[in-house]
């Protein structure tokens, strides 16, 4: 079986994730970045589904931790780029208005295909992770099958159509080409005649154009040659009749496996943040390290502030609280994003993560009200939950942000206590964004808070710090900087 570098066997895909979550989490941002440019892979179907088996989480670790050493990963990126150019080189011989130009580019496509393929198999020979090593085996007899020696004649021909010689004049619309030992050199006769213009001293004659594309001159000439070397051309013709389809597109699957990797470990040492591989653990709770959101990362060119979150054994619910724009929603994308991508088998966007597997994220993000829309915003986000609720369980991860934001604060408290009891009681996971201090009381809560500058408050630090909720505190804090407290007002009125 052939081998691949997302995964040891052939099993069923994984699942693709909900767009509504890739959207919450701004995971739909990142991956249109990674995209970009390399629509022909459909590394969005890669990048969208994400693991669950241990194993094969570890397997894609291993090999991502390996291409991102410097030497390695340019040489998978020069077998990467190598094949498009063999492939480039294909559709010139497929396409060629010259039968005899097209013989010569499909040789040239084989002999290149040959180099790529050697010089990626000797760059994977002191790997250690499996998917590596079973490639580059793979590659090795692949390279010693006769179906690929065979293409090795492809250099000795191109070198001997390299060597030809012969002369070429165009009169009108007839060209004429014969050996060059038949006909007189004009073109040295002419540099010598003119000489004398030059200091008594003939130029170099300009080597002859390599370029890629034959116009219709050019091909009527190639044609000619042909006629001139039957026993070359008719060999290289030959070499392409008995060689059709020697890119198998498993090859072309290595490419597109290898750049899914690239494409990804290139964008972080690009934003130049921390970033490790997360740490699978079988207890409940996670930690994470300066962590940080990847899509307002590429927002903001990688100027970003880093957070540190903890949900230790029996703590089933981080509540974060604070003012507007203060980071709250970030912070929770930041988790999510975390858990996410490390099930890709991908380094996260942290110094540090130590998570359990939860196999499911589920978003409940506050929805802005539209006039078209058939629902109202409360009703819209109970819709949501309807669906969540039943399914979130202890191998789920649950985001809720600003929900239940559009009603009375003594309904929308109702509504999260009965939310929050329902996922504690089935061993969900939850992130909760909230405007309710309250929630931060309930059992298993954890409350974190989303800091200002003390000296002044409408300052935010998007700093996300472990502390219990003081929203009334913050309030306060505004009402003195703008001299709106109870006994300032009396005093101005009275």
């Amino acid at each position: 079986m052939e081998p691949s570098l997302l995964h040891t066997d052939a099993g069923p895909p994984p699942e693709a994730t909900a767009a509504t979550v890739l959207d919450d989490l701004r995971l739909s941002a990142v991956i249109t970045r990674l995209c970009d440019g390399f629509g022909k892979y459909r590394l969005d179907e890669l990048y969208s589904a994400p693991l669950t088996d241990p194993a094969q989480i570890a397997y894609r670790r291993d090999v991502a931790a390996e291409l991102g050493g410097d030497e390695l990963r340019a040489a998978a990126w020069a077998y990467v780029r190598g094949l498009a150019e063999v492939e480039e080189l294909l559709k010139l011989a497929a396409n060629s208005d010259s039968p005899a130009s097209g013989d010569a580019w499909f040789a040239a496509a084989a002999q290149r295909f040959l180099e790529v393929l050697r010089a990626f198999a000797a760059a994977l020979k002191s790997t250690r992770a499996e998917g590596l090593s079973r490639l580059q085996e793979h590659l090795q007899r692949l390279l010693a099958a006769p179906e690929l020696t065979a293409l090795e004649e492809a250099a000795g021909l191109l070198a001997e159509v390299e060597r030809l010689d012969f002369a070429f004049w165009v009169q009108g619309d007839r060209v004429v080409v014969q050996p060059r030992s038949s006909s007189p050199d004009l073109d040295r006769a002419i540099l010598e005649t003119f000489s004398r213009f030059q200091g008594g001293k003939a130029p170099e004659i300009a080597p002859r154009r390599r370029g890629r594309e034959v116009n219709h001159v050019e091909a009527m000439i190639v044609e000619r040659v042909a006629r001139l070397f039957p026993d070359l051309f008719g060999r290289l013709r030959r070499f392409r009749e008995q060689n059709r389809g020697f890119v198998a597109p498993w090859f072309s699957e290595v490419a597109r496996e290898l750049v899914f990797y690239l494409r990804y470990l290139d964008l972080l040492d690009e934003l130049g943040l921390p970033h490790a591989f997360a740490e699978f653990g079988g207890g409940a709770g996670f930690s994470l390290n300066n962590v940080w959101e990847m899509a307002l990362a590429l927002d903001k060119g990688g100027e970003v502030i880093v957070n540190d979150v903890e949900l230790r054994p029996g703590e089933r619910a981080l509540v974060i609280t604070g003012p507007n724009q203060g980071g709250k929603t970030t912070l929770a994308r930041a988790i999510g994003q975390v858990f996410y991508l490390a099930r890709l088998g991908l380094p996260v966007p942290a110094a540090a993560a130590r998570l359990p597997l939860l196999e499911r994220i589920f978003t409940v993000f506050e929805k802005g009200e539209s006039g078209e829309a058939p629902t109202s915003k409360l009703e819209a986000e109970l819709m949501q939950l309807r669906a969540v609720l039943p399914a979130a369980d202890e191998r789920s991860l649950v985001i809720l942000n600003e929900v239940f934001s559009s009603t009375t604060y003594a309904d929308a408290l109702e509504l999260a206590g009965r939310v929050y009891r329902r996922l504690s009681e089935q061993g969900a996971t939850a992130v909760w964004v909230t405007f309710l201090d309250e929630l931060t009381t309930l059992p298993g809560a954890v409350s974190m808070v989303a800091e200002v500058d003390p000296e002044d408050p409408s300052v935010r630090t998007f700093r996300v710090v472990r502390r219990p909720a003081d929203g009334r505190a913050y309030a306060r804090s505004l009402a003195r900087k703008y001299r709106l407290t109870y006994d300032e007002i009396k005093e101005r009125l009275s």
